[in-house]
């Protein structure tokens, strides 16, 4: 388990790197997973697990920061409510694009390291 939370950690530190360069954020969660899975895998198995946890790490931050947002918005007058389901919506979105993309790429990482 070590050696896939290890792999989970790298391969969440370069998607977040990833994500703040311009035409390469799209697929950062790809390329942060074949990393983490890389790193910390030795088969597809490991691979799936590096994603899992991946994703589990990353639902964390997300959820804090959109209710921390929602929380915000909600009070400005006349659109608060509809910006604070936004951010919930936007939240869910992002979620599902990095959990997807980081557990495929995360598979690839760990046939590409056995």
């Amino acid at each position: 388990m070590g050696d896939e939370l290890k792999g989970a950690v790298i391969g969440l530190v370069s998607t977040i790197i990833l994500y703040l360069l311009p035409f390469i954020d799209i697929l950062a969660p790809l390329i942060g997973g074949i990393i983490g899975g890389y790193a910390g895998a030795k088969d597809a198995w490991g691979g799936f697990k590096v994603g899992i946890l991946m994703t589990v790490l990353m639902i964390i931050p997300g959820v804090i920061l959109a209710t921390l947002l929602g929380s915000i918005l909600s009070f400005v007058p006349l659109l608060g409510a509809f910006f604070a389901g936004s951010t919930i919506l936007l939240t869910i979105l992002l979620v599902a694009h990095t959990a997807i993309l980081g557990i495929f790429g995360a598979i690839v990482g760990g046939l590409l390291s056995g």
